[in-house]
């Protein structure tokens, strides 16, 4: 047996190893009843002050914190509450679960998500089309050994639906199907500290006709909110997300856990800097649009290659420097590697190293959550996204100076 091939059986046998053990501790959570500590107890909380008709309070922290006693039966939350902080609307679609009893709806919530791995695992496959066989399934069996997976699928997070939605948007804009680029980034609003950088990237690149099509579907969105919750709920919104942004280990927001530029700077300066790591937080996430703003707006229609390239650094971009980057978020990661890896494909660079240090990533993610980042004053994750957003813009940088007598941009 050839050492490629060596390499492949030993990399799939750990990746489905990893697999299996995620399952059993599924069904340990289960057994122990730790379900519900879960960001889906959030989402029911506000859809149950939806469902009782009190959705002109739902972001009351008051009202909140005694709709999630009565739903967890006298128990809480270590700080008492796990705010429901997201928009209106979605409170309104987690309403029509919230009739159900609570281990009921969060069932309806896990085969909802196992349909949208189905539907990721599709599109990844699709994805990778050109690729050798043996790497579709590693890319396939890695995605479902990564760890913020299972964070995802324990906690009914949004990250899953998210990160589907930005495969697709991406695989809209490379066949310029301009209306489905729009409709994609619909279901995004949903965590709309997600949205903003896809957002802007259609908007720097000027396609009027997503944009369009974006904007009529929020409009629809936000008149079924403003009939159904009253004009208020979105004074009380914007309220709630100021909050929420200079929170800190309060409510559900620890960013010291988190797999960002915030989280680092947590790690580094203590909570009692909250102020200034919020600060500086923020001119980050500000910076990472601007590199954004610069990447997108004067290159246009520059080339496929280079589409793919802009669009990998632009996303790992907007990980790193997200105001809230949970453990379940760090999946997003997936779109930016997959695309990266795909632009080597096309261009048949090497990408053996590549692949290599993917494959690494798998168990960095989860030796994280070991404590590891007290002693190196940095989480895993955030090392990787350094390592990997280093490596596109290296690769990158060589499309955008090609050799005399050469040509990268199709």
């Amino acid at each position: 047996m050839s050492l490629n091939k060596w390499l492949f059986y030993v990399a799939l046998a750990i990746n489905l190893g990893v697999m299996l053990s995620f399952f059993v501790l599924g069904i340990m959570a289960v057994q122990q009843d730790l379900l519900w500590r879960a960001d889906f107890t959030a989402f029911y909380t506000g859809g149950g002050i939806v469902r009782d008709e009190l959705g002109e309070n739902l972001y009351d922290l008051e009202l909140q914190t005694r709709y999630q006693r009565q739903i967890l039966d006298g128990r809480s939350f270590l700080d008492g509450l796990l705010s429901f902080n997201y928009p209106p609307y979605a409170a309104l679609i987690y309403s029509a679960l919230a009739v159900f009893p609570l281990a009921v709806a969060y069932a309806v919530q896990f085969f909802f998500q196992v349909g949208l791995l189905g539907c990721l695992l599709h599109v990844l496959w699709v994805f990778g089309k050109n690729w050798p066989g043996k790497e579709r399934i590693l890319l396939l069996t890695g995605v479902l050994a990564f760890y913020p997976l299972l964070v995802n699928m324990l906690l009914g997070a949004l990250s899953l639906l998210v990160l589907l939605c930005f495969l697709l948007w991406f695989r809209a804009m490379k066949e310029k199907r301009e209306l489905a680029v729009g409709l994609w980034l619909l279901p995004v609003i949903l965590k709309p500290q997600t949205a903003v950088i896809p957002f802007l990237v259609t908007l720097f690149s000027r396609r009027w006709k997503a944009l369009a099509a974006t904007a009529i579907g929020g409009l629809v969105v936000m008149i079924f909110t403003t009939f159904s919750l009253g004009p208020k709920i979105w004074l009380d919104f914007i309220e709630i997300l100021s909050f929420s942004s200079a929170a800190f280990d309060e409510y559900g927001i620890y960013p010291s856990v988190m797999y960002n530029f915030k989280g680092t700077l947590a790690i580094w300066l203590g909570a009692e800097q909250k102020l200034l790591i919020n600060t500086l937080g923020l001119l980050g996430f500000l910076f990472s649009t601007g590199i954004v703003g610069w990447l997108w707006w004067r290159r246009g229609e520059s080339g496929q290659i280079d589409l793919d390239l802009r669009m990998s650094i632009t996303l790992t971009l907007s990980v790193l420097f997200s105001l809230h980057v949970n453990p379940q978020d760090g999946l997003l990661l997936v779109a930016p590697a997959v695309i990266f890896y795909d632009y080597l494909c096309q261009e048949n660079l090497p990408r053996k190293a590549y692949g290599v240090f993917l494959w690494l990533c798998l168990p960095l993610f989860l030796l994280s959550e070991f404590g590891i980042q007290e002693r190196l004053g940095i989480r895993l994750p955030v090392l990787a996204m350094i390592v990997l957003l280093g490596w596109q813009v290296w690769a990158w940088k060589k499309v955008r100076s090609p050799k005399p007598g050469l040509t990268y941009l199709q």
